[in-house]
């Protein structure tokens, strides 16, 4: 089995994009022989880093 990593840099509100990237992986994990890891870099606020682990 290969393993990723999938790494969104942010200093930005982008929970959508976000929730797609994590919609993106699973699907992945679900279709091939492959161990995803998603990592976000989050540099924004306390108010959209909520909304970020709300989206993850």
């Amino acid at each position: 089995m290969r393993s990723i990593c999938l790494t969104l840099p942010t200093n930005r509100h982008c929970p959508d994009t976000i929730a797609a990237l994590g919609e993106e992986a699973a699907h992945a994990v679900a279709h091939f022989d492959i161990d995803v890891h998603l990592l976000v870099l989050d540099s924004c606020p306390p108010p959209e880093r909520a909304a970020h682990a709300e989206a993850l």
